[in-house]
């Protein structure tokens, strides 16, 4: 289980919220509005922050790097991983629409929703 905070960066809990532990090394921007895990593979996780773009962890949130190649605006505010490719993912952000990488955040790439703020986002069969 993972938390996004104002201001304090990322929680993560092993024992389903009994305790809690900071995760924020290599984190930039505290602020954390979205959170996703891979469906394949729990260790990776992507963070969406206020001002710092997407931030990826491969190693269930001991450390993050920014991914945000291509990316014009860095205020995301929605993440989701494609539940059948995992290198597949969408981000929502703030006034900027809605973005996709099919390279597991290597590179992002606008697909719509221009000037839109974009709140969450989920899959539907």
């Amino acid at each position: 289980m993972a938390a996004g905070t104002e201001e304090n960066g990322i929680f993560i809990s092993k024992d389903h919220g009994k305790t809690w532990q900071q995760k924020n090394i290599g984190l930039t921007h505290k602020t954390v509005y979205a959170l996703a895990f891979s469906p394949h593979d729990t260790k990776t996780i992507y963070a969406g922050t206020f001002g710092g773009g997407v931030f990826k962890s491969n190693d269930a949130g001991d450390t993050w790097k920014a991914v945000n190649s291509g990316l014009r605006i860095f205020d995301i505010h929605a993440l989701v991983v494609d539940p059948v490719d995992e290198n597949t993912v969408y981000t929502g952000t703030l006034n900027d629409g809605v973005w996709v990488s099919h390279n597991a955040g290597g590179k992002w790439r606008f697909i719509g929703l221009e000037t839109s703020q974009v709140w969450d986002m989920f899959f539907v069969d």
